[in-house]
């Protein structure tokens, strides 16, 4: 797994909706990753229910976002806490 995204929750940086990440998913017929047709993904999933499961490329998990929009400059996704329960 990169380990500049581990299994928890995130805050996205628009209006600070949290979103569990499962982990890392790689090419179950095809694990080493120099040899993937398509990038390792970040699986992630909506905190609400039911929980709905989007993934992104790692680099785009972790990239620095311009929005003027929204008046924020920095990480798409904020690392929160590592289990559930720690949420506030």
């Amino acid at each position: 797994m990169d380990d500049r995204v581990r299994p928890g929750i995130y805050r996205h940086y628009k209006e600070g909706e949290l979103y569990a990440v499962s982990g890392i998913a790689t090419d179950a017929t095809n694990p080493e990753p120099g040899d993937l047709p398509h990038p390792p993904q970040v699986f992630y999933a909506t905190m609400g229910e039911p929980p709905v499961l989007s993934f992104r490329s790692i680099p785009q998990f972790l990239e620095e976002v311009d929005d003027p929009e929204y008046g924020y400059k920095g990480p798409r996704f904020t690392f929160v806490s590592a289990c559930k329960e720690d949420v506030s």
